[in-house]
């Protein structure tokens, strides 16, 4: 996702919250992105990849991904305006992600996932906050599922662009 994106989420698949209940729901797979009310100020909305489930042990070496103790596999895909492009990439799920050519993020120890909580990143992992910053994430303070970008604004000063080519793309 980038920043001036408008996205389509879908509400039910991690259940439904009502009057302060959390009622039925999945858990989310690894590599699907949620939608959250952020732990730091719930009046805002956090939109994050999930990387760990419960039981997992999330680390990051040298800006590189670890589950269970494997790494993920890194594919250069080029430079961006905000660093380097990468597939990250795991038997199971694969994500484009932007590490920050210089400084950004450091490494952090083994965390253990606690039962019914996640562990998210930002696709951008040296902007923003994510697990790294708060913990993981209760699954019962999930919202949403993002499903896809259906309008993407590129702000320019006091104008904008419209980004045709991201008009109703997935997102995975």
């Amino acid at each position: 996702l980038l920043p001036g994106d408008f996205i389509l989420a879908y509400r039910l698949p991690f259940g439904i919250h009502a009057a302060g209940i959390h009622l039925g729901g999945r858990l989310p797979s690894r590599g699907e992105v949620v939608v959250f009310r952020c732990p730091q100020n719930n009046k805002n909305f956090c939109v994050k990849r999930v990387v760990g489930l419960p039981g997992d042990r999330i680390q990051i070496v040298k800006k590189r991904l670890y589950v269970n103790g494997n790494v993920a596999d890194y594919k250069s895909l080029g430079r961006v305006p905000e660093g380097l492009l990468f597939e990250e990439k795991f038997p199971r799920f694969r994500q484009e992600i932007i590490i920050a050519e210089e400084g950004g993020s450091l490494d952090t120890p083994v965390t253990v996932v606690p039962p019914n909580q996640v562990y998210v990143l930002s696709d951008s992992r040296d902007v923003g906050e994510d697990s790294r910053n708060w913990g993981p994430v209760p699954v019962s303070l999930l919202q949403a599922r993002v499903l896809l970008v259906w309008m993407s604004f590129d702000w320019k000063g006091q104008g904008f662009d419209i980004r045709w080519n991201r008009l109703f793309s997935a997102v995975h």
